[in-house]
């Protein structure tokens, strides 16, 4: 401070450069700083300046120069130079400044460009799979990686990686086996059978070649005209026999007339359910029953006058589910008739093969088709009706 105030006294005009502003240092009068602010020069006017104001915020200090952007000082110390200017400088290192070697490390190379030798290896840290030993060896004590291939993939990771199938790589069949597909899309085929156990059934040929028989019949059950066979293996003789069955044809309270009343060649219906499973297991499986339905539950009333009369009337069995029909023809009145009169439709007789070979796989009702010999058109009327019985017996064994 002694210095600065002895500079002023002796040359009281004589500017004091001091270098970038310190806010710690008392400045006087003609003193020149470069303000950290703005960049600029600045001349101290008073004889001392108020200590720490920025001579940019302070009224005692003169703006010298302009403000200067960009670097104004670079101090360049030992392994650093400045290829630049001053206010452009550009820094690079010369090269590496020192370099100790330790134990087991020799240099060479140049200053700028040191290459650092290992004489030999000093230390190793083991890390996850990797195991070290005091001779340098260095080994792998788990699994690192893993590549998987066609049908194998990696549930966990290494090192402890699980590995698992998610197809099948390969096949091997045995005898009697073969594989016609891929390995990984096996298709397996019996060559032959390769063993039997047999119970109640006997074997006439071989293991791979079998040829069973039944060795005895195991029991008999006849249900409404079916054979089922079950029970222990005890031998039974089977008897068939060709005594005739009464059976129900149709109940009254499934029957549904349709059509009536009805004229010359037209015709009307009387529909019901089949209520006799005799019946309707002959024409399902085709078996040979000699039938006769008796219609003379159904009355027909015949409308008109005194005439020469003289019918054929057809009366049909029919299949709605088929739409086949099977035809009878029945002569019932010939000669003068004071009509009205009421006739009955008799008795069909036929074999159940007859209803398979025309086409029926059921019997859903009955149609009735007048037709006269005369150009009279006559109404046929349903007078009354009850439910229809037959009589079944086995047409190959009577």
């Amino acid at each position: 401070m002694s210095e600065n105030v002895n500079t002023l006294t002796l040359f009281p005009t004589t500017m004091n450069w001091l270098g970038t502003f310190d806010p710690l240092v008392q400045y006087l009068k003609n003193d020149v700083v470069i303000d950290t602010t703005d960049k600029a020069t600045y001349v101290c006017l008073e004889t001392s300046a108020a200590l720490g104001v920025d001579p940019f915020l302070s009224p005692e200090w003169f703006l010298f120069t302009g403000t200067v952007a960009g670097v104004h000082t670079v101090d360049i110390i030992d392994g650093l130079s400045n290829v630049g200017s001053a206010t452009q400088p550009i820094i690079q290192n010369d090269g590496a400044i020192n370099l100790i070697a330790g134990s087991n490390i020799f240099l060479s190379g140049t200053a700028q460009n040191i290459i650092i030798n290992s004489i030999a290896m000093s230390g190793f840290i083991d890390g996850l799979g990797i195991a070290s030993y005091v001779s340098g060896e260095i080994t792998n004590d788990g699994i690192r990686t893993i590549g998987t291939g066609g049908g194998l993939y990696l549930e966990t990771p290494p090192p402890d990686a699980k590995i698992s199938q998610n197809n099948i790589l390969s096949v091997t069949t045995g005898a009697g086996i073969t594989n016609i597909n891929t390995a990984q899309n096996p298709v397996l085929e019996n060559d032959w059978v390769r063993g039997l156990t047999l119970i109640n059934i006997g074997n006439a040929g071989t293991a791979e070649d079998p040829l069973l028989t039944n060795a005895g019949v195991e029991s008999v059950t006849n249900t409404d005209g079916t054979l089922q066979i079950t029970g222990s293996h005890v031998q039974r003789t089977i008897a068939c026999s060709a005594a005739t069955e009464t059976v129900l044809i149709a109940n009254l309270s499934t029957m549904v007339p349709v059509g009536w009343r009805v004229v010359d060649a037209n015709k009307a219906y009387i529909n019901f359910t089949l209520a006799s499973p005799l019946l309707q297991s002959a024409i399902t499986n085709n078996v040979s029953y000699n039938v006769s339905i008796d219609l003379s539950a159904i009355i027909i009333r015949v409308q008109g006058g005194l005439i020469q009369y003289q019918s054929s009337n057809r009366i049909l069995l029919y299949d709605a589910t088929t739409n086949n029909y099977f035809s009878f023809h029945t002569q019932y009145i010939s000669g003068l008739a004071n009509l009205p009169i009421e006739i009955s439709l008799g008795v069909l007789d036929f074999n159940s093969s007859y209803l398979v070979s025309n086409g029926l796989t059921t019997i859903t009702g009955i149609a009735f088709v007048p037709n006269t010999d005369t150009s009279i058109s006559r109404a046929w009327e349903l007078k009354s009706y009850g439910s229809i019985y037959g009589t079944m017996t086995r047409g190959d064994l009577a």
